[in-house]
């Protein structure tokens, strides 16, 4: 192997602790674009180095700030692979891009072949999409699900699903739009912190907007108050409420057909997907005492009408 590249006794590819992971994802994050090419195509630095932090790459890096000029640079000269997997927060360069709420770099990676469906396994979001339904732009998911985004591709990550990740955002125009274009209300979650798109809801991130999305889907969607929960902190959907807090959204569920006096629970079921999810999570700690509570808890749902 060669020397790695200097520039002036500075060796640019090394890789460092905290957010960028490199002086490049540094640089691209900064919008220094000068310092970039000089980088680039003086000192010979590694567009494509996977990096700790953050971002997991400099695209990424770049595409979360929104600076179109890098953005394009690094494609079209650097030779920035836009698919490449990535640790960090995003998983992706497409997901970062859609958290910078810039409609106009998500449409020029998805045109370098960005891909729409790809699984993320890493960070929180499990697709581009879900990661979109998160930076509040409903155009960019209008976009992403115009390009063949599926709105029902089972994700890891927090949420397990792109409408779960809108509900608890507290996004009610894209949790509208997704189920208009055929988004399962009532798909069983295997990952993430929920369980299913209504306990999202009542989880909702907004407290404010709790009630609206939770409103649309029982009122005309259907959502089944009654489904048994595989993972996420809240074994029913009433446990949820209760956890919450949300003591009149417990009364409509209880007004939609949630059984009183049962915990739903399918042990063999939530034991098969425990451990797995248990490694995603970090803190998890936090989350398994507050499932061994709801246990004892909500053995018998107790709630005024």
């Amino acid at each position: 192997m060669g020397t790695p590249p200097h520039v002036e006794g500075a060796e640019v590819n090394l890789r460092l602790k905290g957010t960028y992971g490199s002086v490049l994802a540094a640089a691209a994050s900064e919008g220094r674009k000068e310092i970039i090419e000089f980088l680039v195509k003086e000192g010979g630095a590694e567009v494509n180095m996977r990096l700790q932090g953050t971002y997991g790459s400099v695209l990424a890096a770049a595409a979360r700030a929104g600076k179109k000029e890098i953005i394009e640079f690094l494609v079209k000269e650097g030779g920035a692979e836009v698919n490449m997997r990535l640790q960090g927060r995003y998983g992706s360069a497409l997901a970062a891009a859609t958290q910078g709420g810039t409609k106009e770099i998500v449409e020029f990676l998805v045109k370098e072949g960005a891909e729409v469906n790809m699984q993320l396994q890493c960070g929180e979001f499990g697709s581009a999409l879900a990661a979109a339904t998160q930076g509040r732009g409903k155009k960019i998911v209008e976009f992403l699900v115009k390009e063949g985004a599926e709105v029902n591709m089972r994700l890891q990550g927090r949420w397990g699903s792109a409408l779960a990740a809108a509900a608890q955002g507290g996004e009610n125009e894209i949790v509208e739009f997704l189920v208009k274009e055929g988004a399962e209300v009532n798909m069983q979650l295997q990952y993430g912190k929920y369980g299913s798109a209504l306990v999202a809801a009542i989880c909702g991130s907004i407290k404010s907007w709790r009630n609206e999305i939770v409103g649309f889907l029982l009122g005309q969607c259907g959502a089944d108050v009654n489904m048994p929960l595989i993972c996420g902190k809240y074994w029913t959907v009433l446990g949820a409420a209760e956890g919450e807090g949300e003591f009149k959204i417990a009364q409509l569920l209880i007004k939609y057909g949630t059984k009183r006096g049962e915990l739903q629970v399918v042990e063999e079921e939530r034991s098969d997907h425990e451990e797995e999810n248990d490694k995603q999570e970090e803190g998890d700690q936090k989350d398994q005492g507050s499932r061994e509570d709801m246990k004892i808890g909500l053995q018998v749902a107790v709630v005024a009408e």
